[in-house]
């Protein structure tokens, strides 16, 4: 009897150190998949840190190519303009290159070498 008691006994350890392993594995697999979904978090995060650098420097050329070549064009001194200024300037700068290129083709309408398409 007092063996069978003891078999019963080991018995529901082994069970419970079961259950345990198993609820231990569980944890293991959660937080495992907790960490790749924050490693891809991470890289997502790193990519659009990237993709804004790469817009922050293409903004900036393009606030800089267009103060040159409005610089150019009106042959007065353009400061490179903020972020709220460059549609603005942008306009100004279309509104330059339609008078200029309308100077040409009157220019070219006078000496009679106007291409058909004007």
């Amino acid at each position: 009897r007092q063996e069978k008691k003891q078999l019963e006994e080991d018995l529901s350890d082994m069970m419970q150190k079961k259950e345990m392993v198993t609820a231990n594995r569980n944890v293991y697999h959660e937080v495992e998949r907790k960490n790749q979904a924050l490693s891809l978090v991470k890289k997502q995060l790193e990519e659009s840190r990237l993709s804004a650098q790469r817009m922050s420097l293409m903004m900036e050329n393009l606030r800089r190519c267009t103060a040159r070549f409005l610089t150019k064009l009106t042959k007065s001194k353009q400061g490179v303009p903020s972020n709220h200024q460059l549609q603005e300037m942008i306009h100004k700068l279309n509104e330059e290159l339609s008078r200029l290129v309308k100077q040409i083709a009157s220019t070219l309408i006078k000496d009679g070498q106007a291409p058909r398409n004007l």
